[in-house]
């Protein structure tokens, strides 16, 4: 699998807000891609354990960005925007481990 970027990781998740301003739903599948790469960094793009940890708090367990921006030194004010895409993300990881 080939290694991924901030800057593809960010686009992924506007792509995705972009298509669910417009009511096209980013597919389960989309999801489920972009939770991945988010839990694998090692294997998809370059990020430090500490990054990953706090990239998570702040997706999915609400930690503000004001918390983590001294810890995170990559520009990810995107963090910021409306990523109720990302948000739901659980509710669809739930769904595929039960299978």
């Amino acid at each position: 699998m080939k290694k991924r970027t901030w800057p593809q990781l960010i686009k992924m998740v506007h792509d995705i807000e972009k298509r669910r301003e417009s009511v096209i739903y980013a597919s389960d599948d989309e999801l489920k891609k972009l939770h991945r790469i988010t839990r694998e960094s090692g294997r998809d793009f370059a990020l430090t354990p500490t990054e990953l940890y706090y990239l998570k708090q702040i997706l999915y367990e609400g930690m503000s960005m004001r918390s983590a921006s001294e810890i995170i030194h990559h520009d990810r004010r995107w963090i910021l925007t409306r990523l109720e895409a990302v948000k739901q993300l659980d509710f669809h990881i739930e769904e595929e481990d039960e299978k």
